[in-house]
């Protein structure tokens, strides 16, 4: 069981004390403090909503001040991105391939450093055809957010002198903090659910989860369609937070009053398995606080 706090009064994900390195991150982009900031998480957050909000709401105009670049691009694309759009704010979001392969770090160290101290100078010489139109090197003068579900491996050297050039934010929250996070969306998702609906779905996510579970902005936003599709709800919640059926089969005998032998016993015939992968997972239960 997960007990978030409900009385933080937060106005919406962003308000939340631990998503307070996130937006300075994007403030120092905003300010001009940084050449790039890398933000990193699991995926399911709201962190791509919460850095559009951050930009949204200090007057910049999306295409005129800024971009936001939502694929997997190739270094070649990544070269054009930055030389089309080298005086604006470019918000990479899981770019891919581009921020991995060697062409596309040396790009983007390029993009964060000044080569003579007042200078960013990009520049590449590719014998393919799509840059044909392109000139072999440029000035770039903007500024870069990179977004990634996954934290770069700074024990490869580039790597780790990629991400140095960056202001980063790697936000590595527990479920408590998430569920809280999803609790500051309560009016914003009245359309989907009512206020009474949605402490409901909450509480019985609050109820079943634990620090294990995947829980998420996606995955409770599911629990509240779910909601609305089926009278056994619960049961498609459970799976999405994943509860096995074997998990299930434990908390159900334990619940029902079973111990000993008696619910080794109920488990066998259930499950066919035996009592020791019974009290392994009992274990499991137990150290996670689901009964």
């Amino acid at each position: 069981m997960l007990k978030p706090d409900k009385s933080l009064g937060l106005c919406g994900p962003l308000d939340h004390p631990d998503m307070l390195r996130l937006k300075l991150c994007i403030d120092s982009i905003l300010k001009r403090c940084s050449f790039g900031a890398m933000i990193v998480s699991k995926g399911g957050i709201g962190k791509t909503r919460s850095i559009r909000q951050i930009i949204e709401n200090s007057g910049l105009i999306e295409g005129k001040d800024w971009i936001h670049v939502a694929a997997n691009i190739t270094d070649t694309e990544l070269y054009k991105i930055l030389y089309d759009n080298n005086d604006k704010i470019i918000f990479f979001d899981d770019i891919g391939t581009a921020s991995k392969s060697q062409a596309g770090i040396t790009i983007l160290k390029q993009a964060t450093e000044t080569k003579d101290g007042n200078n960013r100078i990009i520049s590449w010489t590719s014998p393919t055809y799509i840059l044909k139109d392109y000139p072999t090197s440029f000035a770039f003068t903007g500024y870069l957010i990179m977004c990634l579900n996954i934290r770069p491996n700074v024990r490869n050297g580039d790597i780790e002198a990629l991400t140095s050039r960056f202001l980063s934010c790697i936000i590595d929250i527990s479920n408590k903090t998430i569920l809280e996070m999803i609790y500051s969306l309560k009016y914003s998702l009245s359309e989907d659910a009512n206020p009474e609906e949605f402490e409901m779905i909450f509480d019985y996510v609050c109820e079943i989860g634990n620090e294990e579970s995947d829980i998420n902005i996606r995955v409770f936003k599911n629990a509240i369609i779910w909601h609305k599709l089926n009278d056994n709800w619960k049961k498609f919640v459970e799976e999405d937070l994943g509860f096995d059926n074997d998990t299930k089969t434990v908390i159900e005998i334990i619940t029902d009053g079973y111990k000993g032998k008696q619910a080794t016993e109920i488990w066998r015939t259930r499950t066919g398995k035996k009592k020791s992968s019974f009290y392994s997972l009992l274990e499991k239960i137990k150290k996670h606080n689901l009964i």
